[in-house]
């Protein structure tokens, strides 16, 4: 076959994948290959060049309209790469801690959530809550920056993320919409009257995500 057409049937051959990664939520990648991993398969997952570990939730051939994510699905996780992300989650806890501590110093209203370091440690983003108005935190994260000894980004996290990350069983007894990466495909509306059981609302006091389904 000629190039062009060699070209479109290796184009044909990619696929969608949707990895779930802990604290990033459902992650779309794109995997050259004949046959995607199987759901289930932990992976190794390229964002931004950082690479984190994710499991595989599904996977689809690339259609010609589909828009190609930015994320790409690099390899099956090897035992090492399990050992790093095992290493990355008490990095993380490093991370929680330290923020927990200068927040303390520094008398400032916000409470961390939920930190991720991607493998190598060579970058953690770590979502915030506020609690109230912050002043200038240039200090605060200089310090903080200094004390992990890694590039931080910090995230807000509003009423439903802080849900989505922190996870639990919602009313019906089954994982928070938000935490396994169900969306509505519209906000939920609110409540309308006093009268609505408190059922309505989620654990982030919040429409419940259902609701909007």
């Amino acid at each position: 076959m000629d190039s062009r057409r060699e070209t479109e049937y290796h184009g044909w051959m990619d696929h969608i994948v949707t990895l779930i990664v802990p604290a990033l939520g459902p992650v779309p990648a794109l995997f050259p290959g004949e046959e995607p991993p199987r759901c289930g398969t932990v992976c190794v997952v390229e964002r931004k060049k950082s690479s984190t570990l994710g499991t595989v939730r599904s996977a689809r051939p690339l259609g010609k309209t589909d828009s190609r994510p930015t994320a790409k699905l690099l390899r099956a996780a090897t035992d090492e790469d399990l050992r790093e992300g095992e290493t990355c989650k008490s990095f993380e806890d490093e991370a929680m801690a330290a923020f927990a501590a200068l927040a303390t110093k520094y008398a400032l209203p916000m409470r961390a959530v939920r930190a991720h370091a991607f493998l190598g440690r060579n970058r953690i983003i770590l979502w915030q809550s506020p609690q109230g108005p912050l002043p200038d935190l240039r200090a605060f994260e200089g310090e903080l920056r200094r004390k992990i000894r890694c590039p931080i980004e910090l995230r807000e996290a509003d009423a439903r993320q802080t849900a989505a990350l922190l996870g639990g069983c919602g009313c019906c007894g089954r994982e928070l919409c938000c935490a396994a990466g169900r969306f509505p495909a519209e906000e939920p509306a609110p409540p309308r009257s006093a009268a609505l059981p408190a059922s309505a609302t989620g654990l982030c006091n919040c429409p419940r995500c259902c609701l909007g389904f």
